[in-house]
């Protein structure tokens, strides 16, 4: 799956950029390493195959690049592909009523954005993702949903249309294939569990902090950058810093 989404990126990019590249060389670099067969012209999987044949009439190269030297490209290449998912319901009602998580993951960084919501509705998932998503961060690229009436309906495809962004359905009954939302999802229970009390009546209030603690937090497949730090382009200041730093303010001032 991950390597028909990196396929996809590139071929989308291509035909946006088609008058500009046609009948040029140009070189197209990744983080991605199984996308180096298609410069050995060596079959892939069948949907990719097709896209590679496709891309037969332009010339280019991929160039794989690894670790830090792809930084620069991190920081381009994120918001760029996203995926989305209501988690629930939960048993735990709290006294705002809430009984859903609704949460969206950057493919690349890894980065979630969540709320607590009353339902699981298409009218929530529109303004999820036009108050939460579009008015904080931007437009996104494109988004990957289950095939859920809550993603499938019309008010959905309307807001995607509007806001010109491509949306793609995991496979039925297969749910991997929309795997980072749900790994997510299947390490946030015991996360909000530690910070709740013992009724578990104020998980929709630990949530920011379950949600912060995960974008601050190394993730293997990010190779040590944080996903925070890949989405903002800085290191987040916790506030441990800020204790550890009036600490040595006031050990400076003592010592003077």
């Amino acid at each position: 799956m991950a390597t028909e989404i990196e396929c996809y990126a590139i071929i989308s990019e291509i035909e946006k950029w088609h008058k500009y590249l046609d009948g040029r060389p140009f070189t197209i670099e990744t983080d991605h390493k199984p996308l180096e067969l298609l410069n050995l012209k060596q079959q892939l999987n069948m949907k990719c195959e097709r896209w590679r044949l496709k891309l037969q009439r332009y010339h280019f190269t991929i160039r794989y690049i690894k670790g830090n030297g792809r930084l620069l490209i991190t920081f381009i290449s994120v918001w760029k592909l996203l995926s989305m998912d209501f988690h629930g319901s939960i048993t735990s009602i709290t006294p705002r009523d809430n009984k859903y998580i609704i949460s969206l993951t950057d493919v690349l960084s890894k980065f979630v954005i969540t709320k607590a919501v009353r339902d699981c509705t298409p009218s929530t998932a529109a303004r999820f993702v036009k108050d939460e998503v579009i008015l904080k961060y931007g437009r996104l690229r494109c988004i990957i949903t289950d095939n859920g009436t809550h993603f499938t309906a019309d008010i959905m495809e309307e807001l995607f249309k509007k806001i010109e962004v491509t949306h793609l359905y995991s496979t039925p009954y297969h749910p991997m294939t929309n795997g980072q939302i749900e790994r997510y999802n299947a390490t946030m229970d015991d996360k909000i569990a530690a910070l709740c009390n013992k009724k578990r009546t104020d998980w929709d209030e630990q949530l920011p902090f379950v949600s912060f603690n995960y974008n601050t937090n190394i993730h293997t497949t990010t190779e040590q950058i944080l996903p925070f730090e890949m989405m903002y382009g800085r290191s987040p200041v916790l506030p441990f810093d800020h204790q550890q730093a009036e600490d040595s303010i006031q050990n400076t001032t003592l010592a003077v």
